[in-house]
Order: structure tokens, then sequence, then C-alpha cells
């Protein structure tokens, strides 16, 4: 990303068309050998294959999102003591202290919480950074830009199978919105405000 801006634009689309092509390519072996490779994974990591139940906690997190679909549950009503579903739950997989457990996939786990109209606007946030910081990088090839990028992807990718953002004091929640903000400031070429007043 920091040396594309270096290339004519025409030397840029055929290294990214390689590079597309290259990832479709992968995509295909992988989706080929989809069984073989779950399998190798799975008995590498000794996990089960739903996970460890995550799976089955889609499952359920599907149910109640087709329940109250655009307004979900409200923010962090689901996982609360005393609340029939998730003691179930709870109860399911042996989770005695009743804290610390989610959908284990940030998408089903907010659209619960909020809905898909909150879901949408979380993933306009995630993913507008991301393309932002992205283009920042190919128009600039700052370090800061491409090291943003990079940092924001390895967010995006815990995103399925953790919850990582929109808590309360989450540095990687903090990470999202400056991450949109600077990449704002970059695609218009200016300066954050903070590096203004330095």
């Amino acid at each position: 990303i920091r040396y594309l801006p270096r290339f004519t634009p025409y030397q840029r689309v055929v290294i990214i068309a390689f590079t597309l092509v290259a990832a479709i390519l992968v995509g295909l072996l992988v989706a080929i050998n989809f069984q073989a490779l779950m399998a190798t994974m799975l008995e590498a990591t000794g996990k089960d294959l739903t996970l460890t139940g995550r799976t089955d906690l889609w499952k359920i997190a599907w149910g109640f999102i087709q329940e109250r679909p655009l307004l979900g549950l409200g923010f962090q009503a689901f996982w609360v003591k005393g609340y029939a579903p998730a003691e179930a739950i709870w109860m399911m997989f042996g989770i005695d202290g009743r804290g610390g457990f989610n959908f284990h996939n940030m998408y089903f786990s907010n659209a619960v919480g909020i809905g898909l109209i909150g879901l949408a606007i979380q993933i306009f946030v995630i993913f507008g950074a991301a393309v932002l910081t992205w283009r920042w990088s190919l128009k600039t090839g700052e370090p800061a830009a491409g090291l943003l990028f990079a940092l924001h992807i390895l967010v995006i990718r815990v995103t399925v199978v953790e919850v990582p953002l929109f808590l309360q004091f989450s540095l990687r929640t903090m990470l999202v919105f400056c991450t949109f903000a600077y990449g704002v400031y970059g695609i218009k070429g200016a300066k954050p405000p903070a590096d203004e007043a330095v």
C-alpha cells in the first residue's frame, strides 16, 4: 500500500487487478478444499465442528434477531442476570459466573441488542473507516495511513468470532472512530485538528 502511489495509475490498476485475481484464486482453492481445511484447523486448535458452540449461539441469536429485527432488544439488554433466555444459555454452556459471555460474533450480538438499523450504522463506521484509510494510503503512501488501515483490518477480522467493538472503555472502539476521522482528513489532504495544535 505504501509504495502504490509511486506507480503510474495504469501500473496501479494492473497491480490491484493482479492482487484481486490472486485473492479470487486463493478463495476458490479454499472453497474447493473447505472441508479438509476446516477439519485440519479444528484438529490443530482442539475445537469441534461448532467452533465450541459458536454456531449454536449464532442460531439462537438469529432467532432473537427475527423477533425484533429493526431495533433489537436494547443496548446490552440480553446478557443480564435474571433474563430467562440468557440464563438458559448460561446453563446450557455451564457458565456459572454468568458474566463475560456473548454471541461470539459482533454482527449477531449487536443485531440482537440494537437491531439491524443500529448494526447498519456500526457497519458503515467500521467498513467506512477501512475504505477511507485504504484510499488515504493509496493517495499519499503515508506510513500512518497504512498502519491505521492494517490495524483496522485486524479489528475487522476479529469481529466474526468475537465482540471487540462498541463497548464501554474499549481501546479498539476508540481506534475505529479515530481511524474514521483520520481517514476523512487524509482523503481531503488536511491535517487532523490534533496535528494542527501541535
